[in-house]
């Protein structure tokens, strides 16, 4: 079943949609990986459980940042980013992060270099 809108209110809600695409930008940056490394996904405090990702040199993986941003006249680079997940291009696998910001950054500068 489908609903018939108007042409008006299609323009509203792309307009809508653009807005909120300027707002809170999803941005996915590709990195090389430089070296043998490990990737932590996902970590369990309690019961000192991890589990990581084996990475290759050259291998290629994809972050999707989600940018947050409260105020309306902002630059990119000084807004709060947040990773969603983590794409492996080589393995066409996809894993949800649960990582912070801080400790996937310092990862990847230290192990990759963004192309």
């Amino acid at each position: 079943m489908t609903t018939k809108i108007s042409f008006s209110q299609y323009l509203d809600s792309k307009k809508q949609l653009l807005e909120s695409i300027k707002r809170d930008p999803i941005i996915t940056t590709s990195y090389t990986v430089v070296k043998y490394c490990k990737l932590p996904i996902a970590s369990n405090d309690d019961a000192n459980e991890k589990q990581y990702i084996e990475l290759k040199p050259k291998h290629i993986i994809e972050v999707v940042w989600h940018y947050k941003n409260d105020l309306k006249d902002i630059d990119i680079n000084e807004m709060q980013r947040q990773p969603l997940k983590i794409k492996l291009i080589d393995q066409c696998v996809e894993f949800a992060l649960q990582l912070k910001e801080q400790k996937l950054t310092k990862w990847l500068q230290t192990n990759t270099r963004e192309d």
